[in-house]
């Protein structure tokens, strides 16, 4: 077991995950000012797909044309992402002149 300061495991997370994915640290506790408050450890079991899909199985089905749809969803989405970009311009001015190009 190895006792990482937070600061330290901010700069090295990556390094931190390695070594427990490879098994060279079982787990690694993480402390602030000397206080122990995180554990980063591997996962017991792996979960695979197959046993996650398995759980919901027969629970709920997925309905005829579920997808008919998409590109409308779809649409709003991009609708959205775009006036968010709009709003972080400067002036007014700029952004209509975009929604006018948008439009």
């Amino acid at each position: 077991m190895k006792i990482v300061q937070i600061d330290d495991a901010k700069i090295h997370l990556s390094e931190l995950v390695e070594a427990v994915d490879s098994g060279s640290e079982n787990k690694i506790i993480l402390a602030r000012r000397g206080r122990f408050v995180a554990r980063l450890g591997g996962l017991e079991e792996p979960v695979s797909s197959e046993n996650r899909i398995r759980v919901v199985k027969g629970i709920f089905s997925v309905p005829p044309g579920v997808d008919e749809e998409n590109e409308q969803i779809a649409s709003h989405f991009q609708i959205q992402i775009s006036m968010d970009i709009l709003m972080t311009l400067g002036s007014t001015n700029e952004w209509c002149h975009i929604l006018k190009i948008l439009d």
